[in-house]
């Protein structure tokens, strides 16, 4: 919980940076850049937290890898004080907190929906139309994070703010065993 208050703290910074330079977007687009990199050099993570690494050390491997990405000098200069601060291995996190604020600020809603066959694209733009409709008292625009899950049987599981609809075939047998038992 402290490291998401954290890399909150951290994402919030830099997105009052990109608020004030006006390029909230492509700040954006750097940081996803720079930490699917990172993702993608899972060694890179195993390296910096090495004891026997200095702090010269760490700085120039994480210079090496920000050079072969073109960032704005802003993007660069933040990621160099996460390094500094030791907070690098945050990163992921914080870039999924200032996307979320991105997102706030843009009122684009995601909805983590889980079915148990991949929708169509057709499913989803009607899906996504009728959250649409049920959020209609502020205007929004609305993302879909899509998963499937066999498990659930049938239906869908919809996480959306801080709602879950919960429709599947799975959660319709568990409250019914759950009311059988109850009665027992």
């Amino acid at each position: 919980m402290l490291q998401n208050s954290v890399a909150t703290r951290y994402a919030q910074a830099f997105f009052d940076i990109a608020r004030e330079d006006e390029r909230i977007d492509e700040y954006g687009q750097e940081l996803i850049a720079i930490s699917d990199v990172l993702r993608m050099n899972p060694e890179f993570f195993r390296l910096i937290r090495h004891p026997a690494m200095t702090a010269v050390q760490k700085k120039e491997l994480l210079k090496q890898i920000l050079a072969a990405c073109s960032l704005s000098r802003p993007t660069h200069e933040f990621l160099m004080v996460i390094e500094r601060r030791k907070r690098i291995d945050l990163i992921q996190k914080i870039v999924d907190s200032y996307l979320q604020m991105v997102d706030n600020q843009k009122n684009i809603i995601t909805a983590v929906v889980t079915s148990a066959i991949p929708f169509s694209p057709a499913h989803q733009d009607a899906l996504r139309n009728k959250l649409s409709q049920m959020l209609s008292p502020v205007p929004s625009v609305i993302k879909l994070k899509m998963q499937v899950e066999p498990g659930i049987i049938g239906g869908l599981i919809i996480r959306l703010k801080d709602k879950v609809i919960d429709g599947s075939v799975r959660g319709r047998l568990d409250r019914l065993k759950a009311g059988i038992v109850k009665e027992i």
